[in-house]
């Protein structure tokens, strides 16, 4: 469907000068024929027409300019697929128009099911946007589980080390206290050795003084005993 400004204005039920308007402001959104050189007819092709009547329907609901904007750039992105069509009214002659009363009527039950078809596309890339959420939050769950698993196993090798190391040093500390007693008791018999009624040392002198005293008995029992056979 090709039509000019002034059919379009007439089936939206809006002046010639609001679609002209709009035209300019949505231009990135509508063909190059929409917006010729001046002195050019301007022609609107079917897809320029479907996005005017949707931006027409959108603001009879209320929805803002940069809401506009926002759906018009969504469904540009997606070729167009979701864009809304308009009335089948609008394919008659202009001498078969239904009257403005019945345009009215079927233009605001048409804008309702454009707004559920674009509050529908809206679901749609929400709930794809939830599900590559979860499977991304599933994907870090899978691996901190992973990671637990991995500590948990690394904690068990370091407890056996640390027993193993325990049990080692228990034993080199038995070891140890096995040789202490061991030295202990041949240091005890170094000192009982080499002590005398206690454990102060033997002096020099008393060695002397016993190995006289020795000496001078035994000269003594000699002489006696020679003195009596005599």
């Amino acid at each position: 469907m090709s039509i000019n400004i002034t059919t379009l204005a007439s089936r939206l039920n809006i002046d010639r000068m609001t679609v002209g308007r709009w035209i300019r402001r949505y231009n990135e959104y509508l063909s190059p024929p929409s917006n010729p050189y001046k002195g050019k007819s301007r022609i609107l092709n079917d897809t320029d027409v479907r996005v005017l009547y949707l931006v027409a329907t959108l603001r009879d609901t209320g929805i803002s300019h940069d809401e506009i904007i926002q759906r018009l750039d969504e469904l540009q992105a997606d070729g167009w697929q979701q864009l809304p069509e308009v009335p089948p009214e609008w394919d008659v002659d202009d001498d078969q128009t239904i009257t403005t009363s019945q345009a009215a009527s079927r233009a605001y039950e048409l804008a309702q099911v454009a707004v559920l078809q674009t509050e529908l596309q809206h679901t749609r890339q929400s709930l794809e946007l939830a599900q590559s959420r979860l499977k991304e939050l599933e994907s870090q769950l899978h691996t901190v589980s992973g990671e637990k698993d991995e500590l948990s196993q690394q904690k068990h090798a370091q407890e056996q080390e640390f027993s193993q190391q325990k049990h080692r040093l228990e034993l080199e500390v038995s070891q140890a206290k096995g040789e202490v007693s061991r030295l202990e008791a041949q240091l005890t018999a170094y000192s009982m050795t080499y002590s005398l009624g206690g454990n102060k040392p033997v002096s020099p002198v008393w060695i002397i003084l016993v190995t006289a005293l020795t000496a001078v008995v035994l000269t003594i029992v000699t002489v006696a005993i020679v003195f009596l056979l005599t």
